[in-house]
């Protein structure tokens, strides 16, 4: 990473975040599903459920280099660093984090003549480290109608958390733990298709996100949680 700003006169610039990390990640991913097919005299639909389950373990140990040992380099002619460096770097900082993720989910397709109707809902249950955990319910439903045989509209709504072990394990300068991220879209538009095969799509939407995780211009290095973000 760049440090500061370009020498007019040296075209040099110095740099920083010089560091040797030793990483070591395993993930796990494990899903059992079951679905029911009904006959198309019956409506041409299928419905599935199942479970999922997803492991992150992660173990990595970080050395970092002081800034003033990482030499300036030229943007015009530059020098990569090739080692010799090492006997500089910092004690070792070792990092262990454990997340696991269950799921629960149904989901369905059901086809009416030229009308598809999809619905889908989700219970996800996210532990980081054995300690810290979130649980939140997710959807989404879902329409398209063929209008002709080149022309379909569509609408669906849905909805989203997001359970990184970032928010996990963050809080702001009072101590108190971030929320999850959530998000709530609405989109609806048409499909058609041209000549020669090509496609064109349209479409309106609005999307809505809570508790976006945004850094603090007042204090470097602090994080809040903003209210709300449209699009």
């Amino acid at each position: 990473r760049t440090l500061g700003a370009l020498d007019p006169t040296t075209l040099r610039v110095t740099r920083t975040r010089g560091r040797v990390l030793d990483l070591d990640s395993t993930q796990t991913n494990a899903r059992a599903l079951a679905k029911l097919k009904i006959p198309a005299n019956f409506g041409d639909s299928e419905i599935a459920i199942g479970y999922e389950f997803f492991r992150q373990d992660l173990n990595f140990v970080n050395r970092n280099l002081p800034n003033a040992a990482i030499p300036t380099i030229s943007v015009v002619a530059p020098t990569y660093l090739t080692g010799g460096l090492q006997a500089t770097l910092g004690a070792p900082a070792p990092f262990v984090q454990l997340s696991d993720f269950n799921e629960i989910f149904a989901q369905g397709v059901f086809r009416f003549g030229g009308a598809t109707l999809t619905g889908a809902v989700r219970h996800i249950m996210s532990e980081f480290d054995r300690k810290s955990k979130l649980e939140n319910t997710v959807y989404q439903l879902g329409a398209s109608y063929a209008l002709t045989d080149g022309i379909s509209v569509f609408a669906g709504a849905n909805s989203g958390f997001n359970a990184n072990a970032d928010i996990a394990a963050s809080s702001n300068p009072l101590g108190v733990r971030f929320e999850p991220e959530t998000f709530r879209q609405v989109e609806a538009g048409v499909k058609t298709t041209l000549l020669a095969g090509v496609t064109a799509t349209a479409a309106v939407f609005s999307l809505t996100r809570d508790n976006i995780i945004t850094p603090d211009a007042q204090i470097a290095g602090n994080l809040f949680q903003s209210g709300r973000e449209r699009s």
